[in-house]
């Protein structure tokens, strides 16, 4: 197991609103994570999703893959806590390091999935495995529940995060013995 964190914030501009020099961050993407096959192949048919749509075909597809659909939707925070009160003190933990560690959320939350893989990089080891293993598995785990495989676009990366994680992480999901199997729990190997 790799745990090279450095790989987390790649995933992240793949993850943002379309933009100039998504393409280019795909490709680069690509190029780190080749030795991982499901990964790359993923990542494969993203880019090639990318070189083949115009900007106004790629917002609309990010729009209707993230923004529309809750069950899809990049706040970590939301598919942890959905609107309980918890989710905000996540938030405003998420936020405070976020701010000292200066890492520029943008126009996003602190539980953005792309601005939490930045915070996951920039961490100490063990907080950032932490973090990795109960938030952002769990969390890209429901959203990946929501995509179609086959689906081209923005759904593969996030599928593509999802085989990362269970990879370089160990992160499974197991229902343990005092619970339903519908209640699964996510963890470490």
């Amino acid at each position: 197991m790799r745990k090279d964190r450095n790989i987390l914030p790649l995933f992240s501009p793949l993850l943002r609103y379309p933009h100039d020099g998504q393409q280019q961050a795909a490709e680069l993407a690509l190029r780190q994570l080749e030795a991982e096959t499901a990964v790359a192949e993923r990542l494969r048919e993203f880019s090639s999703f990318l070189a083949a749509h115009t900007p106004r075909q790629l917002e609309e597809n990010y729009t209707q893959t993230f923004e529309i659909n809750p069950a899809v939707a990049l706040e970590v925070g939301f598919h942890l806590f959905g609107l309980a009160y918890q989710r905000g003190q996540f938030l405003a933990r998420a936020q405070q390091a976020v701010d000292e560690l200066g890492i520029q959320a943008g126009a996003e939350l602190a539980d953005h999935l792309p601005v939490m893989l930045e915070l996951a990089a920039a961490l100490d080891e063990e907080t950032a495995l932490s973090l990795i293993q109960e938030a952002i598995f769990p969390a890209v785990r429901h959203m990946a529940g929501g995509f179609d495989p086959k689906n081209a676009g923005y759904g593969q990366v996030l599928l593509a995060l999802h085989e990362y994680l269970g990879i370089d992480y160990e992160c499974v999901v197991y229902a343990p013995a005092n619970k339903a199997p519908e209640e699964e729990v996510s963890s470490h190997a």
